[in-house]
């Protein structure tokens, strides 16, 4: 079993902001292959879920990556006459949801029968993009 928890939201998505990963597994290395399978079968990337700091006028705010990056423009002359912003905002970043399903959906995998015949080699373990990058190890803790 494990806890995903996070400190912060972004400001103008509400995205979850600096995870941390408890793990309370008896055998970690069985964890840890089973986890780096899974994400090298189901890509999940939570880079965009670092935090940044951004000034809005005088005040500074917590943002995503994402929308450091690619900020909500609001076409002043469009809402002048009255027309809805038909631009959607680009959001990156894993939302909540997103997270919760991909750890469940991991939880799932782990409890396959056929467990080991989805298992990768661990050359290309090592090559998952996005866990090599954003997670560093702290005793059973994981910064995400």
């Amino acid at each position: 079993m494990f806890n995903i928890n996070w400190k912060h939201t972004c400001y103008e998505c509400g995205c979850p902001l600096y995870l941390t990963c408890t793990i309370k597994e008896d055998n970690l290395d069985l964890f840890f292959r089973d986890l780096t399978s899974w994400a090298y079968l189901k890509p999940f990337t939570l880079l965009f879920n670092r935090m940044y700091y951004k000034f809005y006028g005088y005040v500074v705010h917590k943002v995503c990556v994402s929308c450091y990056y690619f900020p909500r423009r609001v076409d002043l002359f469009k809402r002048e006459i009255g027309q809805k912003n038909t631009q959607k905002p680009i959001y990156l970043s894993k939302t909540f949801e997103d997270i919760y399903d991909y750890f469940q959906r991991f939880q799932e995998f782990r409890k396959r029968r056929d467990l080991e015949s989805f298992i990768v080699e661990e050359e290309k373990r090592q090559l998952v993009p996005g866990l090599d990058l954003c997670w560093s190890f702290d005793n059973l803790n994981i910064y995400i």
